[in-house]
């Protein structure tokens, strides 16, 4: 199978049945659409074109880690940061008798 029809295909790394793939390299006009899939509850999708695959690919892996980093947990001393502001409000709360 040639590359252009793996590209078309979503095969460029993965069989486009692989639920491990992420992302979606595609022709479009002269170049290659790189798109991935933010799911940030509205469908939006971040998209960049590239004259060649390889440049696809290395953008494709980019956005990926983008989307990942902006799905990141919060850290656990945020979270415990948090949960101890809001008891220390709760119990002054219940001090002045709200």
């Amino acid at each position: 199978m040639s590359v252009s029809m793996k590209i078309m295909l979503g095969m460029a790394d993965r069989p486009s049945n692989d639920p491990r793939a992420r992302g979606s390299i595609r022709p479009r006009g002269g170049s290659l659409q790189v798109r991935v899939y933010a799911g940030t509850g509205t469908p939006v999708c971040l998209t960049e074109t590239h004259a060649d695959l390889e440049e696809a690919e290395k953008a494709r892996t980019r956005l990926v880690a983008a989307v990942d980093a902006s799905r990141a947990p919060l850290a656990e001393g945020d979270f415990a940061g948090a949960i101890g502001r809001r008891l220390e409000s709760l119990h002054d709360e219940v001090d002045a008798g709200v």
